[in-house]
């Protein structure tokens, strides 16, 4: 979140945020994804999280040196191998996240996005409704628009839609 801020404030060549990117990129996991500080314990323990995947791939979809590595697909397709479960760590592990739209600057509130969020990171990654997973939640975000043209904060709850998630839509 602080790289990606970092990057909102023009600080693109800023050296923190150089060593920032090549310090995530060095703690990628084989499965594409990243790790939580906070892992639940059992079957779980050790998987990547989701969300913290999201919000890396996010920041290095956006960090242009980043973008040859090949760091960016591997993080995308563990987004779409995991899109619309329950997440193995304690950040946002509800599946309903998915459904969660907008952000925020309180708590978790600056992790949450859900789908939007997701697809943002994977379309600056490559991925497009060619790929059927892809496809599925772009769909599915496109289903969400309302009638008076806004997205929703929370797909299937506010019926008045949201300004800031119908821009980042």
């Amino acid at each position: 979140a602080i790289g990606l801020l970092m990057l909102d404030l023009g600080l693109i060549r800023n050296p923190a945020v150089h060593r920032l990117a090549h310090w995530l990129a060095e703690r990628q996991r084989t499965d594409g994804g990243w790790m939580h500080v906070q892992v639940r314990t059992g079957a779980d323990k050790g998987k990547s999280c989701i969300w913290t995947t999201a919000e890396v791939l996010d920041f290095l979809s956006r960090y242009p040196t980043m973008r040859i590595k090949g760091l960016l697909k591997p993080a995308g397709e563990f987004l779409l191998m995991n899109a619309l479960q329950p997440n193995h760590t304690t950040l946002l592990p509800d599946a309903h996240n998915w459904n969660i739209l907008a952000t925020g600057h309180r708590e978790v509130q600056l992790f949450q996005g859900g789908t939007l969020k997701v697809l943002a990171g994977l379309s600056r990654t490559g991925f497009n409704p060619g790929n059927p997973q892809f496809k599925k939640l772009y769909t599915w975000l496109l289903e969400q628009q309302l009638t008076n043209g806004l997205f929703p904060a929370v797909a299937g709850q506010d019926q008045r839609g949201d300004e800031r998630v119908t821009v980042r839509a």
